[in-house]
């Protein structure tokens, strides 16, 4: 029993590992994308096009990715995840133009995707509580958030394609402690997300892929839209808009349902009207 625990620890630390390096990824462009517009030639919005086809692919991927880890298990999507990530990430490094990156960006919103359908699952699978694996999960996501710009920077100020090359060999690594670590199952934040896997009737899987099919939706969309305003308007502006979306969506997740329209599916009367995405 013992044994079964130390190893359960083991696979915990190891996806919130993965975890904290693929969500760095996110970021590790910041800092870098001054010197590709300078080296490559390419205009503000056009570099901004390399967040944007990475968290809209990513954010298309989410369900199809939650259903394929039903399917085919957690573990193995996981670890296919954690290859393409690889292999893109390096690919990346090694691109001469803004198209060529947005596609190889692409491909890695791609493997992220098979990722982060499967890591929260995993998490709560070898933690047997879904308000301590929710914690772990958005903990390495902040960590990872913050962490991004940093490494950046930090191996951006010899080369802008230092970056791409260094977060491959980091999730590769990532990578060797799932296979090597044997995993055989599959502060707001965490509160929407522990709330989300609670209430759901559905697979944690598909519930887990649509949650964040919404939530990275929305972030595929941001910087280019940041963008837009920001030129149009005022480099304020985008703040301002974030800010009335925010009470919009405090506005909506006050609402209560009464009642749910399908009745084969166990629901409590009254859930946030948010809860009907899923």
């Amino acid at each position: 029993m013992e044994q079964q625990h130390s190893k359960s620890r083991v696979g915990q630390v190891i996806t919130v590992f993965a975890t904290f390096l693929a969500f760095m990824g996110i970021g590790v462009v910041d800092p870098i994308l001054p010197e590709i517009a300078a080296q490559i030639g390419a205009s503000h919005w056009q570099v901004e096009m390399l967040f944007t086809s990475y968290l809209l692919m990513m954010a298309i991927m989410m369900i199809p990715a939650g259903i394929l880890a039903s399917r085919f298990g957690d573990k193995r999507l996981m670890v296919t995840g954690l290859i393409i990530v690889t292999i893109f990430a390096a690919l990346c490094g090694l691109s001469n133009n803004i198209p060529q990156l947005s596609i190889f960006r692409a491909g890695w919103g791609l493997g992220n995707s098979f990722f982060f359908a499967t890591a929260m699952t995993l998490l709560i699978a070898l933690s047997g509580e879904v308000k301590q694996a929710v914690g772990m999960y958005e903990a390495a996501i902040g960590l990872g958030m913050a962490g991004g710009p940093l490494v950046g920077g930090v191996l951006g100020s010899s080369s802008w394609r230092l970056p791409f090359i260094g977060t491959s060999i980091l999730i590769f690594i990532a990578f060797i402690l799932v296979m090597a670590s044997g995993l055989v199952s599959g502060l707001n934040n965490a509160l929407f997300t522990s709330y989300v896997m609670e209430v759901s009737p559905y697979e944690r899987g598909i519930t887990s892929g649509g949650y964040n099919f919404l939530r990275w939706l929305g972030a595929a969309f941001a910087p280019l839209l940041s963008g837009v305003i920001g030129h149009a308007i005022a480099p304020q502006a985008p703040f301002l808009v974030a800010a009335i979306i925010a009470v919009v969506a405090f506005v909506i997740m006050k609402v209560k349902v009464k009642k749910f329209r399908d009745s084969r599916i166990k629901v409590p009367r009254e859930r946030h009207v948010a809860f009907l995405f899923f």
